[in-house]
């Protein structure tokens, strides 16, 4: 069930551009919760400079929020990838 929706826009307004790895910072503790305790799904679907941005968020988010490693983080990343409840479609 869709209980929040967080929206980016990084071309509309030139002078303030918002891109999805900064709401997903803004909402570190949110996502966090969601993702480790609720079980938690993300889909991506973009260019692949913004994929690749909002991975290293991720992975900044287990580490800062979950207190692991990095290690530790890049690996719970991972994790969420081979048991597909992180999706990402990329393109150029």
């Amino acid at each position: 069930m869709l209980t929040e929706l967080h929206t980016a826009f990084s071309r509309d307004d030139p002078r303030k551009r918002v891109y999805v790895q900064d709401l997903l910072r803004e909402n570190a503790a949110a996502v966090w919760s969601t993702l480790d305790e609720r079980g938690g799904v993300i889909f991506v679907c973009g260019g692949t400079q913004m994929g690749h941005a909002i991975h290293d968020t991720l992975v900044a988010i287990a580490r800062d929020e979950g207190g692991l490693t990095d290690a530790d983080a890049t690996q719970y990343v991972a994790t969420l990838i081979e048991s597909k409840r992180y999706y990402s479609e990329l393109w150029s």
